[in-house]
């Protein structure tokens, strides 16, 4: 159910991070609650944005399945969506003009 769990702890909760679109029905196997510690990366190589920036639209449409899936999932408690850096759209200009330069 994901590249990380810690399945084999004794915590009160279990934690798997980067389900796949089963992962949410597992959860009601499981003996604990289940949280999603990391799932649904938002897309965020600088250069594929200022390339695409639709792209987040596919991605949208992505969680929106996912939130679905938990919501009816019992024992899932939820999860939190993962990204790796600022998004460079966010970003002033001059930075971002260098994020997507590799420069």
């Amino acid at each position: 159910m994901g590249n990380f769990n810690n399945g084999g702890s004794k915590a009160q909760i279990a934690v798997h991070h980067y389900p796949d679109s089963e992962g949410p029905a597992r959860c009601t196997a499981s003996a604990r609650p289940v949280l999603f510690g990391e799932y649904c990366d938002i897309p965020y190589v600088p250069s594929e944005i200022f390339t695409d920036p639709g792209m987040r639209d596919l991605w949208g449409l992505r969680l929106a399945e996912m939130v679905e899936l938990i919501d009816k999932a019992p024992g899932c408690l939820g999860g939190a969506i993962w990204s790796g850096l600022d998004d460079a759209f966010q970003l002033p200009a001059a930075r971002s003009r260098v994020m997507v330069s590799g420069a």
